[in-house]
């Protein structure tokens, strides 16, 4: 099978324009509406401790900020200068989720925690800087607090700026708005994809379970370049599966918000339905690892190799690893794969069902 490298380049840089794509337009629900408070250092910690504030989204992200970042942020607070806003969202039973603030409030939760015994507090080291205070710089928490203890109750006691959204959690226009801000305030610096936002937003057991599939060995010794990049695009194929499997039929044209919408809906099933899944996909990955992807590691081909097996799965677990193989290099010569329909674009909906129907037929047992 003989790479087109013009095409893959121009598949590249669509993946990556996919990634940041804007859901389409969505109106403010009536029900939501914002107002503004403060929060100390010790009050956020506190929020993440006991629950009321999600730190999943943003523990689970690899930190962006560097310690010389983190060290320049705990320094602003002790010397008192304006803090940006973060924002968090808030529905009726007080449960907060961070919109905008990751870094800051990771940051802040590492620090005060940091103090509570010995080993952490030696363990904790303020880069050396020359634009530092001079009673942190270079320094570790241990010594802070021995020396000039005054600091740590002042950087504790310091207050954040917070714009609060007042949503409801359960209903699918809030969190399609509450996407729309997160993609819109994460504009900056390394800017979240999509599927970063929706592992924030989405938090629970559908979500746990991408993350899971995605760590599987199979997977990620068959798509590596997907499964280990670090930014979830392994996650999002899984997830684009799902949502293709279940929900072909409906895709309309935009990727961002067909996803977002299953999702929301994954992530309201039972323990049942997502054991159910996880069972189903391990069973998936056995037949579709046997396909040589190495080379066509893009997102058209394995969401094609992913949607055709699945809807064959009890054939196409029968057959040898040659004659998997044979029906992936006859999936590339299908029309549907051409360099000049690829060109015309991943996401259009006539060309993407036509190539998931293709797969369907050429894995079937035809």
């Amino acid at each position: 099978m003989e790479i087109d490298l013009d095409l893959q380049t121009s598949l590249a840089q669509e993946e990556e324009a996919l990634e940041q794509e804007e859901p389409s337009n969505v109106v403010p629900p009536d029900n939501i509406f914002t107002y503004s408070e403060s929060r100390s250092c010790a009050d956020i910690t506190r929020m993440v401790s006991e629950g009321d504030l999600k730190k999943d989204p943003f523990f689970q992200r690899h930190d962006v900020w560097s310690n010389a970042d983190k060290t320049r942020f705990i320094d602003s607070l002790l010397k008192r200068m304006p803090i940006p806003s973060m924002c968090f969202s808030v529905d009726a039973h007080e449960k907060y989720n961070v919109i905008d603030g990751r870094q800051r409030t990771s940051t802040i939760v590492e620090f005060v925690n940091s103090l509570q015994d010995i080993n952490s507090a030696q363990k904790y080291v303020f880069s050396d800087l020359q634009d530092v205070d001079p009673r942190i710089s270079g320094k570790n928490l241990l010594a802070v607090k021995e020396n000039t203890p005054e600091v740590l109750t002042i950087i504790k006691n310091a207050t954040i700026p917070i714009n609060m959204l007042k949503c409801d959690y359960n209903k699918e226009n809030n969190m399609q708005y509450i996407f729309k801000i997160f993609h819109r305030l994460n504009s900056g610096g390394v800017k979240l994809n999509n599927q970063e936002i929706r592992n924030c937003i989405y938090s629970g057991e559908f979500n746990q379970l991408l993350n899971n599939l995605n760590n599987r060995d199979l997977w990620k010794n068959w798509i590596p370049r997907i499964a280990n990049n670090e930014r979830l695009k392994g996650a999002e194929r899984i997830l684009t599966f799902f949502a293709f499997f279940y929900f072909f039929e409906e895709y309309s044209g935009s990727m961002a918000s067909f996803l977002n919408r299953k999702m929301e809906i994954f992530s309201s099933k039972d323990m049942n339905w997502i054991s159910a899944q996880k069972s189903f996909f391990d069973r998936l990955l056995r037949s579709v690892s046997q396909i040589e992807m190495l080379d066509y590691q893009k997102n058209v081909y394995v969401d094609a190799v992913l949607y055709g097996v699945s809807k064959n799965l009890d054939f196409c677990l029968t057959l040898s690893k040659e004659n998997m193989n044979d029906k992936f290099r006859s999936l590339l010569q299908q029309s549907s794969f051409s360099k000049e329909n690829l060109k015309e674009g991943m996401t259009k909906t006539e060309g993407l069902k036509r190539r998931l129907a293709d797969a369907k037929i050429v894995f079937s047992q035809q």
